[in-house]
């Protein structure tokens, strides 16, 4: 190969290496602008957390009071949590009941009506994704009194939890 042919395969190389980097580049961008988890809250949104009620124990399936407007409740608990298909459904399932992967499901109300819900994972607890409105954030710390029902279902008698408020 004489070196006019080998300047073209080099230019040629490089050419392909930098309009890959510019493509990854462009997609990487697209998907970081695109959100959060679910794409529900901007990923470019600077978010804080204040802790509200630090390491309180909450009974299971009870209401109990954030502030003057919010509550929240623990409706579900799954020991070996997977995600249930299709993502972001907010459903939550146990592949088994060893207590490997364990995981809650809460519901938040304002003023008594519904609003949304947070799953937590007690070994992840940087997993999540923020809804559209969300004021508060519930940390997943500990949990007691894990039972298996003949239903199939579980529950636990308390969960200890601290909750923080997005600002």
């Amino acid at each position: 190969m004489n070196r006019k042919n080998r300047l073209i395969v080099f230019f040629a190389i490089l050419l392909v290496i930098l309009l890959g980097i510019i493509a990854l580049k462009d997609e990487f961008t697209a998907n970081s602008e695109g959100g959060s988890q679910l794409g529900k809250v901007p990923a470019t949104k600077e978010i804080s957390f204040k802790m509200v009620r630090e390491d309180i124990q909450v009974a299971f399936n009870e209401m109990v009071d954030i502030d003057e407007r919010w509550r929240l409740k623990i409706v579900q608990f799954e020991p070996h949590c997977v995600l249930s298909q299709p993502m972001g459904s907010g459903k939550i399932e146990s592949i088994s009941n060893s207590e490997e992967n364990p995981a809650i499901k809460i519901n938040f109300y304002k003023n008594d009506e519904y609003q949304h819900y947070q799953i937590c994972f007690l070994n992840k607890s940087g997993f999540h994704s923020l809804k559209e409105g969300q004021r508060f954030f519930v940390e997943f710390l500990n949990y007691y009194g894990f039972q298996e029902k003949d239903s199939g279902k579980f529950s636990i008698q308390t969960a200890n939890i601290n909750i923080r408020r997005i600002e």
